[in-house]
């Protein structure tokens, strides 16, 4: 059994649509302006702040190019890991 919530799935999701958007080199107002929304709100999302819509994730996943699963494989570890170590956690590999 995971510890994880609502809160700790969109902080796995925001930490990995923001490491993907990095890694295609891309700016966060590049990829808001694409996705109809703010740089802030967007900032938001990558931190776990507040939570992106299935329909904005839809579209980002089909701007960057990749797999939806990227989205959510190794979501169970990152739930079972220290706080103290989730930030290091995130290593996506496209």
């Amino acid at each position: 059994m995971t510890r994880c919530n609502h809160q700790d799935i969109n902080r796995f999701i925001g930490q990995r649509l923001g490491k993907v958007r990095a890694d295609r080199e891309l700016s966060q107002q590049e990829l808001a302006a694409y996705l109809g929304t703010t740089k802030q709100e967007l900032e938001s999302y990558e931190m776990g702040k507040s939570y992106i819509s299935a329909a904005m994730l839809k579209a980002a996943i089909k701007h960057l190019n990749i797999s939806a699963a990227l989205f959510f494989i190794g979501m169970e570890q990152y739930c079972s890991m220290p706080m103290a170590s989730v930030s290091n956690s995130i290593n996506v590999s496209i």
